[in-house]
């Protein structure tokens, strides 16, 4: 029998004002959340904090601090991203706005993830972009970049638009190969083979 006092999880950031030199601990999510990833986003000139987050609800968990990560607040509409059966780490980046939005104010960023994109096991990794950061809503649909077991992902911006993802994929379950896979902001374009996501609705999966 375990003695301890098991608690939820709850994500938070630890943010330093000092280049490093010290550190601080933000305040902890209202939200049940972990495995979270941060990337920093523009409104204008106006740096911010976006964090995404695995829940063990239906949909990820997304937030926004506009202090360095002291605090966040959770982003209501957050229904596109779906969680995997009992949860996933996915990943998320910034990178700079592509030529369709060069004609927006300041130094403008958009967000591109990647996250197994069914909703009952962790398969069909899929990557999405969000051209505007702070609005859930506006999260692309999936283009699928493994089909089959797909587990944890870690994505990098290598620079001009092209992106690296390191990812756990198999045959028979995901944690069988680790696999990298390079690819252009046109490659998610231009795709042909977008597939769509479940609909953002708890159930309980066979």
């Amino acid at each position: 029998m375990c003695s301890c006092t098991c608690s939820a999880p709850n994500a938070l950031a630890l943010y330093s004002d000092d280049r490093g030199s010290t550190w601080k601990l933000g305040k902890m999510f209202q939200t049940q959340s972990g495995e979270c990833q941060m990337a920093e986003i523009f409104d204008g000139d106006k740096s911010s904090i976006y964090c995404n987050a695995r829940s063990r609800g239906c949909c990820r968990v997304e937030a926004v601090s506009e202090n360095g990560g002291a605090d966040f607040h959770t982003l209501s509409n957050a229904t596109k991203l779906v969680e995997t059966d009992s949860g996933c780490q996915g990943s998320v980046v910034s990178f700079p706005a592509q030529d369709e939005g060069a004609d927006i104010e300041g130094d403008p960023k958009w967000l591109i993830y990647t996250h197994p994109s069914n909703q009952c096991k962790r398969t069909d990794l899929g990557v999405y972009v969000n051209k505007s950061p702070k609005d859930p809503s506006k999260w692309s649909k999936p283009w699928i970049i493994n089909i089959g077991p797909s587990g944890y992902s870690d994505l990098a911006y290598i620079g001009n638009g092209w992106f690296a993802c390191l990812m756990e994929r198999g045959v028979k379950k995901e944690t069988e190969q680790i696999a990298s896979v390079v690819f252009s902001y046109n490659d998610i374009k231009q795709s042909t083979t977008m597939q769509c996501i479940m609909s953002c609705q708890c159930f309980k999966c066979p």
